[in-house]
């Protein structure tokens, strides 16, 4: 859990919703939103791309991560961390 190694797996995962993660947030803070209803958007957005992983067909693009040792929900959680850290940076550097 607590090596680099899986941090970096994890960040693999998270890339693909990356960008659009990141045009929410900035856009969310323009309109003058504050932090938490954001963090609850995320938290909808990460909750759709779970839902995405409930088919059995796609369930198959987990196995890379399942290899090494990662479950669904530490993949899943650790994304949201990794997402709320980005948040709360471009919160407090831009806004």
């Amino acid at each position: 859990m607590f090596r680099l190694k899986t941090y970096w797996l994890v960040f693999l995962f998270y890339k693909t919703i990356f960008v659009i993660s990141n045009i929410i947030t900035i856009l969310l803070f323009i309109l003058g939103i504050s932090l938490f209803p954001v963090v609850c958007v995320k938290t909808l957005l990460l909750g759709g791309y779970f839902l995405k992983f409930l088919d059995d067909k796609s369930k198959q693009r987990l196995i890379f991560y399942n290899n090494f040792g990662l479950s669904k929900m530490q993949l899943f959680g650790l994304s949201f961390l990794i997402d709320l850290i980005i948040s709360i940076f471009i919160y407090f550097i831009f806004f």
